[in-house]
């Protein structure tokens, strides 16, 4: 009997150690709470949104981590939305879900939605009371709970709906402050990070996917110092080139004898162009393009003086024939900070051109011009295409068009200023038809996003070929695609030798309000330059999941794979007259080629 009274003692003196052992433990229960940038719009998916990626950061063995975000939610218990009705974080369920759940830590990152006009020019007086209050709420809780407050991120314009960013830095920032003092609440700085990064949200408001690593980053650093964070490289989102046409360049030019413009388009921010500066002499810098280009809008980064960053300019251009260049942007009296990318992409003349250039008319105090890298971001394909021009008697239809001023017929119409727009009336699809008077062979297609809600973009969609508007045939399935801006534009081969008298494409996975800028059809002989796209002499093509890099014969270079998250995924040495082939699932990917010395990046499509 005192045997077994002995075993049973020891048994449960083995229970209790491996209970009390870290695989038992209990998991630190991270409560993120906030508005639409906590809830992840603008991000491509459900796992790409800051509350996920914060839980990789920080690991599933220690932490687990909860999403309490909802949309257009203020932190005023009287804030609105734009049309008066009631908006406040307070009356949502969410905010008594993250209370039940009786979390360790809480994360708040409210404040964006207080700073529309309608909320801050009438009740900004209630923003610090509320906050306290907000706050308190949490630390009243049984777990008493770690309470983090976030500066908001910045609010990049002019062009974003809410309102200047210095109502953020001048007067929600020292109020948040106020709120940390009052209540021993810890700051995390998601201003600073941020700032001079455009390119990181979609919609000047909403992170990219890029910009939720980013935010999550920042406060995984805050929560757990000691964490296996990877660090971001410096020059990541130079690397990853979108749209930028710099890089396909076929010549330069400098008003300066002698200087080497390359490393303004090397995609490298270490490189720095830089000269003496004098304000007798003329400065500018010229790239020419392979093909007529329209630009949407274009990035400058400075060096790591930034008084030797451009001040003032003016971007122009000029057509291959022509001799007189146009200003197409002007900027005066700019700063720049150290290592800054600023974005411009206000009022630029959207006319194609063969040939831009920078011209710099005063630096940040300096005595020299330093610029690390200029992107142009724009396409080189005819916004109208040639199956779309109305001279061709081709018909546009859409399955739903509830708004008259943005209807379907803006699909068509060659300018990327309009959208259409429309609700979808039930189920979880939309499609839009173009029927053409004679079958026509098509080779590609290409769609734009438009100026907004990345959330409202298309993400899968097949597009069908039909001969008689009744059977039709599968051209082309995609899933999983990101358009990695506004005003971006996505490009697709169609292999088919059938000619067709209608298309259509057919979007799923979506509900709610969609919207598409453009949609372009192009004959065969036009091609959208994904299949068969000669780059610095190597062939590029993709068949579904492969991707071949096939060398000339008397061409040999290196190349890096890149995933959009900046990932290397795969690099090597290609032999003159080989081929590379490199398997991967669906989506979006960068891939940079150098022969000697050279290098060039380019943005690669993988179907299903």
């Amino acid at each position: 009997m005192k045997k077994r009274y002995f075993v049973f003692c020891s048994a449960l003196f083995l229970l209790a150690g491996a209970l009390s052992s870290p695989v038992f433990a209990q998991k630190i229960k991270v409560a993120c709470v906030g508005n639409s940038i906590t809830e992840g719009i603008g991000a491509s998916s459900g796992s790409t949104n800051y509350p996920s990626v914060l839980q990789k950061d920080l690991g599933t063995v220690k932490y687990e981590v909860t999403n309490f975000g909802a949309s257009g939610r203020t932190l005023m218990k009287n804030g609105k939305e734009f049309d008066g009705s009631a908006s406040s974080y307070w009356d949502h369920e969410r905010y008594q879900n993250a209370l039940r759940y009786n979390p360790d830590i809480v994360v708040i990152k409210l404040g964006t939605n207080d700073a529309k006009k309608i909320n801050w020019d009438n009740i900004k007086s209630e923003y610090v009371g509320d906050y306290i209050e907000l706050v308190n709420s949490f630390s009243s809780l049984s777990s008493h709970p770690k309470i983090y407050i976030c500066y908001p991120l910045p609010l990049f314009g002019p062009g974003n709906w809410i309102n200047d960013d210095k109502v953020m830095t001048d007067e929600m920032m020292p109020m948040i402050d106020q709120v940390a003092e009052a209540t021993g609440a810890t700051i995390i700085d998601c201003h600073s990070p941020f700032e001079g990064k455009g390119y990181l949200t979609g919609d000047k408001i909403h992170p990219n996917d890029n910009g939720y690593i980013l935010l999550a980053n920042i406060i995984a650093h805050a929560i757990a110092p000691e964490a296996d964070i990877p660090a971001l490289p410096d020059d990541l989102f130079l690397r990853i080139a979108e749209y930028d046409k710099s890089d396909s360049k076929t010549a330069m030019e400098s008003s300066v004898d002698g200087l080497d413009a390359s490393p303004l388009w090397d995609n490298d921010a270490n490189t720095v162009l830089e000269t003496p500066f004098s304000d007798e002499q003329e400065y500018w810098f010229a790239a020419a393009m392979p093909r007529r280009t329209c630009l949407t809008a274009y990035a400058i980064t400075s060096g790591k003086d930034a008084s030797n960053a451009p001040m003032s300019w003016k971007l122009q251009a000029r057509t291959q024939a022509g001799t007189s260049w146009r200003t197409i942007n002007e900027q005066k009296n700019v700063v720049f900070g150290a290592n800054e990318t600023k974005i411009f992409d206000e009022n630029i003349d959207a006319l194609t051109y063969d040939w831009y250039r920078l011209s710099v008319t005063a630096v940040n105090g300096g005595s020299s011009l330093a610029i690390a890298e200029l992107q142009l971001f724009g396409y080189d394909k005819p916004l109208r295409s040639s199956l779309m021009n109305k001279s061709n008697g081709g018909t546009m239809s859409a399955q739903f068009n509830t708004n008259s001023n943005e209807g379907y017929a803006n699909l068509g119409d060659g300018n990327i200023g309009t959208k259409y727009c429309t609700e979808i009336s039930g189920g979880n699809s939309i499609w839009m038809r173009y029927d053409l008077p004679e079958a026509v062979k098509v080779g590609g297609y290409t769609l734009i996003s438009a100026n907004d809600s990345p959330d409202r973009d298309p993400s899968e969609w097949t597009l069908y070929g039909s001969v008689d508007g009744q059977k039709w045939e599968v051209l082309d399935v995609r899933k999983n695609q990101l358009f990695l801006g506004r005003y971006t534009m996505l490009e697709y081969p169609v292999v088919s030798e059938q000619a067709y008298k209608s298309f259509r494409l057919n979007v799923t996975g979506k509900t709610g309000l969609f919207q598409l800028a453009e949609w372009q059809l192009f004959k065969a002989p036009d091609g959208v330059g994904l299949k068969e796209n000669v780059v610095s002499g190597f062939t590029i093509r993709t068949d579904n999941t492969r991707l071949l890099i096939e060398s000339r014969a008397d061409v040999a270079g290196h190349y890096e794979l890149f995933s959009l998250s900046g990932q290397c995924l795969s690099k090597g040495k290609i032999e003159a007259g080989t081929t590379r082939c490199e398997y991967l699932s669906s989506g979006t990917y960068l891939i940079a080629l150098d022969i000697k010395g050279q290098r060039e990046v380019r943005k690669v499509i993988i179907g299903n």
